[in-house]
C-alpha cells in the first residue's frame, strides 16, 4: 500500500511539473503574442510614417517642377 501511494504521489508531482510546463508555455505564448502585437503596431506606425513622407516627396516633387516650369516660363518670356 505505501508503494503504490508514492508511486502516486509521484505521478501526481509528474502532473504538477507537466502542469506548470504547459502554464509556462501559455505564458509565453502570450508574452510572443503581445510582442508581435507591438511590432503590428510599431510597424503600422512605420507605415504611416513613411507613406506621409512619400506623399510629402511627391507633393515636394511636384512643387519643384512647377518652380521649375515657372522658372522656364519666365526665361521663355524675357528671352
Amino acid at each position: 500500500m505505501l508503494e503504490i501511494n508514492t508511486k502516486a504521489k509521484g505521478v501526481s508531482r509528474f502532473a504538477k511539473d507537466e502542469l506548470t510546463e504547459a502554464e509556462l508555455l501559455a505564458n509565453f505564448a502570450k508574452d510572443v503574442l503581445i510582442n508581435a502585437k507591438a511590432l503590428i503596431t510599431h510597424s503600422t506606425v512605420i507605415l504611416h510614417f513613411f507613406n506621409l513622407h512619400r506623399v510629402f516627396y511627391i507633393y515636394a516633387g511636384k512643387l519643384l517642377k512647377n518652380g521649375f516650369l515657372t522658372i522656364n516660363m519666365k526665361g521663355a518670356l524675357n528671352g
